[in-house]
């Protein structure tokens, strides 16, 4: 995974058309092993991307695809970062993604131990 800063920073996001932004990103997104890097190529080139995912519901699609996080530092950096550079069309979707963050960290947190305990029986 060590080539995915290489492999943004040549993507032609530019040229892309808008929709095509955002589902790009998205994919990058729901890859576990690249979240957190996409995420910070995200916020490092929001100033070029936010025009290409602000219409034709890329923002909402972006913003729900950050739902893929489940951890409280995450959480907190989504929020700050759209507090900071608000989308109004994805207001409601960011508070669903903000839940379904937290939905997860409360899973993992209720499971955790059961989870353990099983794979140590194994």
């Amino acid at each position: 995974m060590r080539m995915l800063p290489g492999v943004l920073a040549s993507h032609p996001f530019a040229s892309m058309l808008s929709g095509d932004a955002s589902l790009q990103l998205a994919r990058f997104l729901a890859n576990p092993a690249v979240r957190a890097k996409a995420w910070t190529f995200i916020k490092a080139n929001w100033t070029a991307l936010q025009p290409k995912v602000a219409i034709a519901g890329g923002d909402t699609r972006l913003v729900a695809a950050l739902g893929t996080f489940c951890d409280a530092p995450a959480r907190d950096d989504i929020k700050g970062f759209f507090s900071a550079h608000p989308l109004p069309g994805a207001a409601r979707t960011l508070d669903q993604t903000l839940e379904r963050i937290d939905n997860c960290l409360a899973i993992r947190n209720a499971q955790a131990a059961n989870v353990a305990s099983w794979l140590s029986s194994r």
